[in-house]
């Protein structure tokens, strides 16, 4: 996760996946939930999505 006073920006970790042929890796994630805890309120800040990568 990078913070700016303009953007949060959260870059997926493939940890677990499945086999498969795939063009895209976001679609052999297996569903996640969880908790980042910002340095500060997101407010107005875009929330950006990064690359999908594999650790």
């Amino acid at each position: 996760m990078t913070e700016s006073p303009t953007a949060v920006e959260l870059t997926p970790v493939a940890r677990g996946t499945e086999s498969s042929d795939a063009t895209c890796p976001a679609i052999m994630l297996l569903a996640r939930t969880g908790h980042v805890d910002l340095r500060e309120p997101l407010g107005k800040r875009q929330l950006l999505h990064a690359a999908v990568t594999k650790p």
